[in-house]
């Protein structure tokens, strides 16, 4: 709907504006467009290299730029060699997210 629009463009920028992301894509319900009063919005964002401690810090960056539109927010952090590697491996989010999710945001 133009509502989900609206709110994906929103989280889109705020993501872009606190983490200058390589990516960010769209998983879960709403990437599949099947979303219901319980569905929270599910984003993984990929990250140029970075460690794990460097990961979950920009994740509770992302976090707190998500604060305010009032629907629950997943936010995954990954590198892009971890995202690349991991996404050719069936059964992992990584390939779920590649394969069926949405991608919101490509950097330059």
């Amino acid at each position: 709907t133009g509502e989900q629009g609206e709110l994906l463009d929103e989280i889109t920028r705020r993501l872009v504006a606190e983490l200058d992301p390589a990516a960010i894509s769209l998983g879960g319900s709403y990437a599949l467009g099947d979303t219901g009063e319980e569905s929270d919005v599910d984003l993984m964002v990929v990250v140029g290299e970075a460690d794990a401690a460097a990961r979950f810090r920009l994740a509770t960056r992302g976090r707190g730029a998500l604060r305010g539109p009032g629907i629950a927010k997943d936010v995954l952090m990954r590198s892009r060699r971890g995202f690349a590697e991991r996404r050719l491996r069936r059964g992992t989010l990584e390939h779920s997210v590649g394969t069926f999710g949405r991608l919101l945001y490509a950097g330059p």
